[in-house]
């Protein structure tokens, strides 16, 4: 079967003017249609690795200081970071700035990222009150948490504790600590989701927390690895049915649902470097198409959520496609002409079968 190869430049498609706003999504239209299309693949992409890893959906940083002894009481502290590509020594560097522009009342974390490539959080309160610092996230993926190197199982979040998910939104109503509450504080010990301090500590997999009282603690994440993203999504008006993706509903939910993936374009290549991919090297997705005529279609590059970039939050980038389309056949149209002139010639002289 014959193919046609189309060559896309981000920069030349996009329609994007004075009087036109910026859209995510590519609107291709062809002045010759591709006639009889029976499937479409991907052959190569090629842009520059440097797409913003702060983004207006992911850049807060979420945490929470208890006090537990005399009267309970919580603080919240959201520090929202400039959006841009940063490295994580400069993503320290702005937490530690906001951190001294909104402390908490009796205390201030301090941000480092040491020698052994990881992310340390040290933090110490004055007075001599209980108090536990921890961690939260709202969406962990590509947060700013996750680009720091802790992992989901160390930070509260509302999939694993919807006890300080409702800390956190300010809905747990009735008081602050207790049995049923995310800490308890009874006799001088504390307790997490009612289990002693010390053991929660000690088990693997459980939040980490600071005991910032006295000469207060330091905590670090694990190896950083998460500056950008894992994966591009090409997305495609023209697929449809072949290609699906798992996704998680808010209340934990797992289903299976169509998407509209072109190829799944892996950044093998370090921030800052040219990404390049192609077929030849890697698998690409074929699509079935209908086998009709395509005039006009859309493309949407997205990171490894599905979200769209936006203006300024990425590079210009090519792709090249490769439509199949099905042979004319001449047989069949030659049977349909003598048909078509049989039955015209019986409409003509009133004739029946």
């Amino acid at each position: 079967m014959p193919y046609k190869y189309l060559l896309i430049n981000s920069q030349e498609a996009n329609q994007r003017s004075a009087t036109r706003p910026y859209k995510s999504s590519l609107e291709i239209h062809l002045n010759q249609p591709i006639e009889r299309a029976v499937s479409m693949q991907m052959m190569s992409f090629s842009s520059p690795n440097d797409f913003f890893n702060v983004r207006a959906h992911n850049d807060t940083f979420e945490c929470m200081l208890y006090s537990l002894s005399g009267t309970p009481a919580l603080e919240r502290k959201t520090y929202t970071l400039e959006t841009g590509l940063f490295t994580i020594q400069e993503i320290v560097n702005s937490l530690n700035a906001k951190a001294a522009e909104s402390p908490f009342g009796t205390m201030q974390p301090v941000f480092n990222l040491s020698a052994s490539n990881k992310v340390q959080i040290t933090c110490s309160s004055t007075g001599t009150g209980i108090r536990r610092f921890v961690l939260y996230s709202t969406k962990f993926h590509n947060s700013i948490v996750h680009r720091l190197g802790f992992n989901e199982h160390q930070v509260f979040t509302r999939d694993f504790s919807p006890e300080a998910a409702a800390d956190w939104n300010n809905t747990s109503g009735g008081p602050l600590i207790g049995p049923d509450k995310l800490f308890n504080y009874i006799s001088g010990q504390v307790f997490v989701l009612n289990t002693p301090e010390a053991t929660w500590k000690n088990s693997i997999g459980n939040a980490l927390l600071w005991k910032t009282d006295g000469t207060g603690e330091s905590k670090q994440g694990n190896n950083i690895g998460f500056e950008n993203y894992m994966h591009l999504l090409m997305k495609c008006s023209l697929v449809s049915q072949d290609f699906q993706s798992v996704v998680k509903q808010e209340d934990g939910t797992i289903l299976v649902q169509s998407d509209s993936v072109l190829q799944k374009i892996d950044t093998t290549v370090s921030t800052y470097s040219y990404l390049h991919w192609a077929a030849g090297i890697n698998q690409p997705f074929v699509h079935t198409l209908s086998g009709k005529n395509i005039q006009s279609f859309s493309l949407q590059l997205t990171d490894d959520q599905g979200q769209p970039f936006a203006v300024n939050e990425s590079k210009n980038w090519t792709a090249v496609i490769r439509f199949e389309t099905a042979e004319e056949n001449k047989n069949a149209t030659t049977q349909n002409f003598l048909k078509n002139q049989q039955l015209r010639f019986q409409a003509s002289h009133n004739c029946s079968n």
